[in-house]
């Protein structure tokens, strides 16, 4: 289904609903989106460089790491320093 005919359906069948529970229960829905998209705006740190990192690029950053973790692709801290020795 298209995104104008979803629209169209959901539009419709909000205003067709008469129960007040259920009405109650997709305004919370909509409020906890509402709140997911602007927390994924938050900013959660600055860069060495001073640019913003997003709490959704921190979070992307650590799936990622996570996944590298799961391969083995990851150093441990002392490895990291007897990497960092040869630099």
């Amino acid at each position: 289904m298209n995104t104008d005919k979803l629209r169209l359906k959901l539009i419709s069948w909000i205003v067709n609903e008469d129960n007040q529970d259920t009405l109650n229960r997709i305004n919370d829905l909509v409020d906890d989106l509402e709140f997911e998209q602007q927390s994924e705006k938050k900013v959660m740190g600055l860069r060495s460089n001073g640019m913003e990192v997003t709490k959704a690029e921190l979070l992307r950053c650590v799936r990622i790491s996570e996944e590298q973790a799961g391969r083995g692709e990851l150093l441990s801290f002392d490895e990291l320093e007897k990497h960092s020795e040869t630099w």
